[in-house]
């Protein structure tokens, strides 16, 4: 094409255009249409009019054409990679689950989304030639029937789609701040799932490399932090990172080593602290900023404390895939498991609830996500998976598991605890929630918002409730043995008393939460929607002064009406929504099912004998107990902390003691009438695993005499060699091992009510981490 004369005398000069941007930078600062733009006029002024020089271009250019022909037949490594990441992720075949993948360029674009059509996906487009309307309703299109969007960078421009929470990056961005945009288009307010992003890196190459160094380093903070706040704050993060000159310097060095370490050296800048800080400021500045933070921390904590834990999970899986008959191996060189086909009883399950099922799985797997994160210390093959609840691997598991229960369940069941001294019947029980919206929608699939399973056991003291996991602390009979009269109650008895006792104090507890939660929505409804009308009511008003003056802007108009209208009833229906939310039905309990508990045969008293028989279950004195929790209950007084007794909460442990920072002691509280050996429980001794230095083993001793003796050892299970006393259920540490560990205390004279004193030079010190 002919240039102007201003155009070739600006090139000739080099003199830029006042519109094109002054660097790379600002060029990808720019949005995907002023990029575009730039890179049209870019391309104009690198054309020739010399005849013979196109001429030898069109040679190069039908060279090139010829090699990529001969690559058409070939897989590109990229596109297998994707391939493979699709194949590995089951959950992506799921009916409701949605990937959102992004580009660079659009003509990236749209030869991957011709690729993955051919594959058999439905796919939806978005990119930066489309008009607003194109874009609504592709994301429409995205939302109702495609499987995957293949977007641009315009998809991170005023588009949401947290519907989505698959991201993969097919190419990465240079800038960080579009890399935040991208993550920020489905880890947004209104997700309500774990997001998971991709990024396709070619780690051979020098770009690769850099980017790769960089995605990991965020990885690493969020390990760190605990928190994927950190990818919100990305952009900040990396502000003092030269990105693109660290790319462009891998690219064009010489020396590979020195290249390296002008990233790692630039990576620093990027410190965990910067990241809290950021954070921090991100939190405060935020509608977040109104959440009662402490309560937040508390919840958290509370989750890291309760979660279900690996070896659970494990053991569930071994047990259960066995059963169904499985077949499973432990690697011989790395700490991953592998597994057969799959049983055709899972893959008959899985048919029936359409639940996507591969016939096999090659990959490793583990149970602990501690394995397969990126800061693990522990090496691990490629591609080694998580198995655990949400893989449809495991869940189908679990619905045989109940399918193939449930007979047994109806029939209840005849256990033994080696801790009870009489028998006592115990029943399983649910109690769950429901809000107005589960009625209004009559959908009856839909869980309850709240649900909560309970033990109520019944014994010589009357009724009480615990947690089900006091269940791991029993065994079935290693013999068939008569079942005593235990006195029953009837189903209606057990159900009133656990509405009372159970639901009426459950529904109370969400209804303080939802009634916060539901308050917090209405503030940013009302404030985003009311700005929004506003804002759309303005430009309303301008166009209506214009068309006062003769323009002719109707049809933008009667758009930004229904515009209005439309924003006014999606706001009315968001508070009506809220309104359902509040209004909560709480359910008759449902009796699961019922067992009779027995002690153990032949099991003693703790502190009868000073030594132990392998084999024989010891049963604890309460009496000693009592006195055991009273001292240690006086102790962390005596620190400055506060302690709370969940001995009966079935948490595993005796004592949650929070001190005047917030930081937290978990202890478990073991007395001795005289002195010798403790028994730990196997679920005493996985959750002591499981909290690891937040630990503590309290050893309260001569407890039946005037001055009990205390000794205090944290991370116990790490220090201790605990050795098995009867059938996994329980198990013995030695005084010669336990005294030997932690810090002695003598506790004041019991007779005289005494207390500790003020401090405690070795209390008031944990161990470093």
């Amino acid at each position: 094409p002919t240039r102007s004369e201003a155009d070739k005398k600006r090139l000739l000069r080099g003199t830029p255009d006042p519109a094109d941007p002054r660097d790379i930078n600002e060029y990808e600062d720019r949005t995907e249409e002023e990029r575009e733009r730039t890179d049209q006029r870019i391309f104009r002024h690198v054309l020739t009019d010399d005849p013979d020089k196109v001429e030898e271009e069109r040679y190069e250019v039908e060279g090139l054409f010829r090699l990529a022909d001969s690559l058409k037949h070939h897989t590109e490594a990229k596109f297998a990679e994707l391939l493979k990441v699709l194949d590995s992720s089951d959950v992506i075949r799921l009916e409701d689950e949605k990937l959102l993948i992004f580009t660079e360029h659009r003509d990236t674009l749209e030869s991957l989304a011709k690729r993955l059509e051919e594959k058999g996906y439905t796919v939806a487009t978005i990119h930066g030639g489309m008009d607003v309307d194109s874009r609504k309703q592709a994301q429409r299109q995205f939302r109702t029937r495609a499987k995957i969007m293949v977007a641009t960078d315009a998809a991170g421009e005023g588009i949401n789609l947290q519907f989505c929470r698959y991201l993969i990056n097919w190419d990465i961005p240079w800038n960080p701040n579009r890399l935040e945009q991208r993550m920020g288009r489905i880890h947004r307010y209104g997700q309500t799932g774990d997001v998971w992003v991709y990024n396709l890196v070619a780690q051979n190459t020098r770009e690769g490399s850099v980017l790769q160094k960089v995605l990991s380093k965020l990885d690493v903070m969020r390990e760190q932090m605990g928190s994927d706040r950190v990818y919100d704050v990305i952009d900040e993060l990396l502000e003092d990172v030269p990105l693109v000159r660290l790319i462009e310097n891998a690219i064009d060095a010489e020396d590979e080593a020195a290249s390296a370490a002008e990233t790692d050296a630039a990576l620093s800048a990027a410190s965990k602290e910067k990241a809290a800080r950021l954070m921090a400021f991100q939190k405060k500045t935020s509608l977040a900023s109104r959440l009662d933070l402490r309560s937040a921390r508390e919840l958290r904590d509370a989750s890291d404390e309760r979660r279900l834990q690996p070896l659970f999970i494990q053991r569930f899986f071994e047990r259960a895939w066995t059963a169904c008959e499985g077949t499973l191996r432990k690697d011989d060189h790395f700490s991953v498991w592998h597994i057969g086909p799959t049983p055709t009883a899972l893959l008959d399950v899985a048919r029936e609830r359409r639940q996507p099922l591969s016939e096999r799985y090659d990959t490793p797997f583990v149970f602990d996500k501690q394995l397969v994160s990126v800061a693990s210390q522990v090496r691990v093959p490629e591609r080694t998976k998580l198995m655990g609840p949400g893989h449809p691997l495991f869940d189908t598991l679990i619905e045989w598991a109940i399918r193939e229960a449930r007979q047994a369940f109806a029939k209840g069941a005849t256990l033994v605890d080696p801790n009870i001294a009489k028998p006592q019947r115990i029943w399983l029980v649910r109690s769950t929630i429901e809000d107005g919206r589960r009625a209004v929608r009559q959908d009856w699939r839909k869980p309850p918002v709240h649900e909560r399973l309970a033990v109520v056991v019944h014994d010589h003291m009357g009724l009480r409730s615990t947690s089900p996991s006091y269940l791991l602390s029993c065994m079935a009979p290693e013999t068939t043995v008569p079942v005593p009269e235990v006195e029953s109650r009837s189903s209606e008895e057990i159900q009133a008393w656990a509405y009372e006792q159970i639901t009426e104090r459950q529904i109370e507890q969400v209804k303080a939460v939802r009634a916060e939660e539901c308050e917090l929505r209405r503030r940013y409804l009302n404030t985003a929607f009311t700005d929004l009308i506003l804002e759309l009511q303005a430009e309303l008003n301008d166009l209506q002064q214009a068309q006062i003056c003769g323009e002719d802007n109707h049809e933008e108009a009667d758009r930004l009406r229904r515009r209005i209208e439309d924003l006014k009833s999606r706001k009315a229906d968001r508070l009506k929504e809220l309104e359902l939310m509040m209004k909560l039905n709480a359910n008759l309990p449902e009796i699961m099912t019922e067992a009779v508990i027995l002690p153990a045969p032949m099991a003693r008293v703790e502190g009868e004998e000073e030594t132990v028989s392998r084999g024989v279950p010891l049963r604890r004195d309460d009496e000693v107990e009592a006195v055991a929790m009273d001292v240690a209950m006086r102790y962390e007084h005596s620190r400055g902390w506060t302690p709370t007794d969940v001995s009966q909460d079935g948490e595993h442990y005796d004592i949650r003691s929070e001190g005047p920072s917030g930081e937290k002691r978990f202890i478990e509280v073991k007395g001795r009438a005289q002195s010798g050996a403790i028994v730990l429980t196997g679920p005493e001794m996985d959750k002591l695993r499981q909290l690891g230095e937040r630990a503590w083993l309290y050893v309260v001793t001569f407890c039946k005499g005037k001055r009990p003796r205390l000794r205090v050892i944290q991370d116990p299970i790490s220090r201790l060699k605990p050795e098995m006393l009867y059938r996994q259920i329980q198990f013995v540490v030695e005084e010669g091992d336990w005294a030997q560990q932690g810090e002695e205390v003598l506790a004041p004279d019991s007779s005289e009510g005494g207390d500790f004193p003020a401090t405690s030079e070795f209390g008031n010190q944990e161990r470093s981490r």
